[in-house]
């Protein structure tokens, strides 16, 4: 478990731009837990991360700290160049973004 966490950190502290996906249809666990590691990684890192989500995003949730972060994929810049992207709560890459290509491969 060190050598992962140890691994994902160097990348966190490598990255100079990163995306945190949420799985389509968002609920109240792809939400908080997008929040949750975008706020560790400004904590810990001094970095805030874009994050993302597809479908339409549940008012209440919004007393959920920094809920404003999140942003509908469909307004991110397409031409923008991710060095780390991020799954939160999804078991596959086709719920993560419908519809929205984010990915080379």
């Amino acid at each position: 478990m060190n050598e992962l966490y140890s691994e994902l950190k160097n990348k966190i502290e490598n990255a100079e731009s990163i995306l945190i996906l949420s799985h389509v249809s968002p609920d109240g666990d792809t939400i908080g837990s997008n929040l949750a590691l975008n706020l560790i990684i400004e904590k810990n890192f001094g970095k805030i991360p874009d994050s993302v989500y597809a479908g339409s995003l549940p008012k209440n949730y919004s007393f959920l700290p920094e809920f404003s972060r999140l942003k509908d994929v469909q307004s991110i810049d397409k031409n923008k160049k991710y060095d780390l992207a991020v799954a939160v709560d999804a078991a596959s890459k086709d719920r993560l973004m419908q519809g929205a290509v984010l990915f080379d491969n």
